[in-house]
């Protein structure tokens, strides 16, 4: 949800495999296509921007990426962040208004794309998270993402330190 209330959607379209993005009320919705290269719109995730800006990752399955979206210039870009995406995707916004998203590697092991002055860095988190990523929420200045850690079958937080390094603990 913006600033003005209006309610925004990403979604896949396994019809047609693609992502699409609606925005509205509840009483009317706009929609439209934002990616349709190869089959893509998997594992998606949305935010607003404080400047009432969309961002969305998602997975483009053809080529095992992850990709982004936005229409923070005026008109809808995409471009590819991550090499090798197999599941999960969770995206966020700090406080700064740094988006972060986390996502599953085909080793299995949980990822976090931070995004700075138009470029995203890649940081590793944690060597087993299997497929089932949870969320990605900032925690008083400090990145978190929780997620199950399939070889010991338990729900784990990791948190980014002020110095950048990941701190995991069992919940």
């Amino acid at each position: 949800v913006d600033s003005t209330g209006t309610v925004h959607i990403s979604y896949y379209d396994a019809s047609h495999y693609v992502l699409k993005y609606a925005h509205g009320n509840l009483d009317t919705w706009t929609t439209r296509v934002i990616d349709s290269t190869n089959s893509v719109g998997e594992f998606n995730s949305i935010v607003v921007d404080a400047d009432d800006k969309v961002h969305i990752t998602y997975k483009d399955d053809t080529s095992d990426t992850l990709k982004y979206a936005t229409n923070e210039d005026g008109s809808w870009q995409m471009s590819v962040i991550a090499e090798d995406m197999s599941e999960g995707n969770s995206l966020g916004i700090d406080s700064n208004g740094m988006l972060f998203t986390a996502f599953v590697k085909s080793d299995y092991a949980l990822y976090v794309m931070l995004k700075s002055n138009n470029s995203w860095t890649e940081e590793k988190v944690a060597d087993v998270a299997g497929r089932s990523l949870d969320t990605a929420n900032e925690y008083g200045l400090r990145i978190m993402v929780t997620y199950v850690d399939t070889i010991a079958q338990r729900l784990k937080v990791a948190v980014r330190g002020t110095d950048g390094e990941w701190q995991t603990s069992l919940v």
